[in-house]
């Protein structure tokens, strides 16, 4: 049996028809090479040259941005909760005398913030508004303890300043309020009791003034190591907080009425004289530690 059949192939029929499939795949092949891009046109799609009829897309290479890191800033204590902005004290006129000085019956008691209670930079910020607003009322208390506060806290040159205006203020207060003499006689009699003769003291009556600023005094003492020892190991430092001081000090009034009982005070009419010669001996004396401060660091140095 035959492997085909004239009845199921025909062969001049098959030829004419792969002769026709031959001819349209050709035709194919002409219009897909018409469409083809040239070599000079796929060189141009390689290096990202616009083809025509086709949109060009240019990405634009972004480079990371570098953070900026704020620029350092003195440390100043912050605004106060009103938001208001505290200007820098403004250096004041000295006053004549007649000007600071006021009589013991219209001073008045500091009623502001508790410096001793100062101890975020928020409170510390309000302590300096208030003094800086009320300066006449600012007591040597007052100001000791704002100066021990402001110096634990890093303002160590408004502290240095405090201090020193502290003292010498304290230092008029126990020329014009010495304090009431008062008889020793008691304290004597109590003191010889159950000794026996020859153990006894004098019990001859004398006199002595009780010192109504013992409290103050005490408590300068326990402030000023640490800022003295800071102050005066830099000669320009020290020279500026005790110029800062006087400036203060001169240009403000005694307004304050002190903490504790004055007593009887020297009269008003020596008040003058006494400021005048309690300034002079302060500064004088402070003047002259520094001056020995460095003769004893020069020796010490072999200088």
């Amino acid at each position: 049996m035959p492997l085909y059949s004239k009845d199921i192939f025909d062969l001049s029929t098959l030829r004419t028809a792969l002769l026709s499939i031959n001819q349209g795949i050709a035709i194919l092949c002409l219009i897909f090479m018409a469409t083809w891009p040239t070599p000079s046109h796929a060189q141009d799609l390689f290096e990202n040259k616009p083809v025509p009829g086709m949109k060009k897309m240019i990405i634009t290479p972004t480079e990371p941005q570098q953070s900026e890191k704020p620029a350092p800033q003195a440390m100043v204590p912050p605004p106060p909760e009103s938001g208001e902005k505290n200007d820098p004290p403004q250096q004041r006129p000295a006053l004549d005398l007649d000007k600071a000085l006021i009589k013991q019956a219209a001073l008045k008691p500091w009623s502001y913030t508790k410096p001793a209670l100062a101890n975020t930079e928020r409170d510390l910020d309000q302590l300096l508004k208030d003094i800086e607003s009320h300066p006449d009322l600012a007591s040597p208390q007052i100001l000791l303890l704002a100066s021990k506060s402001l110096f634990d806290h890093g303002h160590k040159e408004e502290a240095a300043k405090y201090f020193f205006v502290a003292q010498a203020r304290l230092k008029f207060d126990q020329a014009r309020w010495p304090g009431d003499l008062i008889s020793t006689q008691d304290e004597i009699k109590y003191m010889n009791s159950g000794k026996s003769g020859d153990q006894k003291l004098p019990t001859t009556a004398h006199s002595k003034r009780k010192d109504p600023q013992a409290g103050l005094i005490n408590l300068s003492s326990a402030i000023s190591p640490d800022i003295l020892q800071w102050t005066l190991s830099d000669n320009k430092r020290f020279l500026t907080a005790i110029t800062a001081a006087q400036e203060w000090d001169e240009a403000t009034a005694f307004g304050y009425k002190p903490e504790y009982n004055t007593q009887t005070p020297v009269p008003y009419k020596h008040w003058a004289d006494i400021l005048h010669h309690t300034r002079s001996t302060y500064y004088t004396d402070l003047i002259n530690l520094q001056k020995n401060m460095q003769k004893f660091k020069g020796r010490a140095s072999g200088k």
